[in-house]
């Protein structure tokens, strides 16, 4: 099993393809961010792509810009092998935010190539249940 780095949010609807690279449209929003919240570079996790070897990770690179793949060495590189029991984890997002997710089924894919599927494999925290218990205070 490998883990790729984690992704800041994921988008699970399409995003309309400029060539091989989607392209988030200005006034648009990524799992309720608005997409000038975003950082250059910052990692996204697109997993609803209506051409499946465009899942994945991109790095988004501003506005109306056509994202790209993140360079050497990082797993979803332009042509890297993809083990197949990769995971990736989100941190921020309306609803994904401590969500994971990994190629479903199984397979060893090459990044923008193989059309591959990929699962939510662990729910974010808010929707497991809550098994903690809060802690009362007394004055």
């Amino acid at each position: 099993m490998a883990y790729a780095l984690p992704c800041r949010l994921c988008g699970t609807t399409n995003i309309a393809l400029s060539g091989a690279s989607p392209v988030p449209p200005t006034g648009s929003s990524i799992d309720g961010v608005p997409i000038t919240m975003l950082n250059t570079d910052d990692r996204i996790l697109l997993t609803g792509q209506s051409v499946p070897s465009s899942n994945g990770v991109w790095t988004f690179q501003g506005p109306g810009n056509p994202m790209i793949r993140p360079g050497l060495p990082d797993q979803y590189s332009i042509a890297n092998m993809l083990d197949n029991a990769t995971l990736i984890w989100v941190r921020e997002g309306a609803t994904m935010a401590g969500s994971c997710w990994g190629v479903d089924p199984a397979q060893v894919i090459t990044v923008d190539t193989t059309g591959h599927t990929l699962a939510r494999v662990a729910l974010p925290p808010s929707r497991r249940g809550s098994r903690r218990r809060q802690a009362s205070i007394t004055t």
